[in-house]
């Protein structure tokens, strides 16, 4: 889901500039794999969850599930992007919200 600010994150060397200087820890030389691996991790807990997430919707009122699930999912997009206020660039917390997005 944050793919599509993955080019403000880790801005190659060309589209790098003082208004988009990119985001630290994915600046750095390795900052492609971390990216790489925040996909990864994302794919993981999807396919892990789905499973139960739709036992879980099938035993539940559907258009009420999917309005939280939403809601959640919306809410740890916005965790994402408050690293940018609080001035977060530790990757175990990009891990964890993307993790549990």
């Amino acid at each position: 889901p944050y793919s599509i600010c993955k080019t403000n994150l880790s801005p190659d060397a060309k589209n790098r500039s003082p208004t988009n200087p990119g985001w630290a820890p994915f600046t750095n030389p390795d900052g492609q794999v971390l990216l790489g691996t925040l996909d990864t991790v994302f794919m993981a807990a999807y396919a892990a969850a789905m499973p139960f997430m739709g036992g879980l919707a099938d035993r539940w009122n559907q258009p009420i599930f999917l309005s939280v699930a939403l809601v959640l999912v919306g809410a740890m997009l916005v965790l994402f992007g408050l690293a940018h206020a609080f001035e977060i660039h530790a990757y175990w917390y990009f891990v964890l919200v993307t993790l549990l997005g």
